[in-house]
């Protein structure tokens, strides 16, 4: 399988997942972002089985961890770089298409996706922010690793209530 096969196939897996999280009833275009396949989009993802995290850039190489594509992927998360007028960024980072299978939900697979993202971006050395519009029901997630409410809640169309959150780093 070729490297741009490979990352189809994962980037397809990653969609499937948003779909059937945040939008089970919608168009996959509300999951599929115009940077999931930009140089600097970091995927986080956690494969059924698997023991750790793993990330990749699409067309990059898949990092060394190991993962087995043939699994389930149950958790992920991507990290974009750029700022809150979603031009590209070197110094803000954001999170979306947070997702983890609702069979696996409550195991701290979502924990475990936003620390390493949050570990990324504080590998980057000229990371400032991480930013994101958290659904209501997530706030506690991202509060006990620091994010700060910024915005009263808004509604996102067929995703529902949101936050918007930063993290200084």
């Amino acid at each position: 399988m070729s490297k741009r096969e490979l990352n189809s196939l994962i980037l397809k897996k990653i969609i499937n997942l948003r779909q059937n999280v945040l939008h089970p009833t919608g168009s996959v275009d509300k999951v599929t972002y115009a940077k999931d396949k930009s140089k600097e989009t970091v995927h986080f993802l956690f494969w059924n089985g698997s023991a750790n995290i793993s990330h990749f850039k699409f067309l990059d190489d898949i990092d060394s961890k190991p993962m087995n594509i043939e699994s389930q992927l149950i958790a992920t998360g991507s990290l974009l770089a750029e700022d809150e007028s979603e031009s590209n960024s070197e110094t803000h980072w954001r999170i979306r298409g947070m997702a983890v299978d609702i069979e696996h939900q409550g195991q701290g697979l979502g924990q475990k996706i936003v620390k390493s993202m949050i570990e990324y971006a504080k590998d980057q050395k000229s990371s400032k922010m991480i930013w994101c519009n958290a659904r209501v029901e997530a706030l506690t997630l991202y509060q006990r690793f620091g994010f700060v409410v910024k915005s009263e809640e808004f509604v996102i169309p067929g995703s529902g209530p949101h936050r918007r959150l930063h993290l200084c780093l």
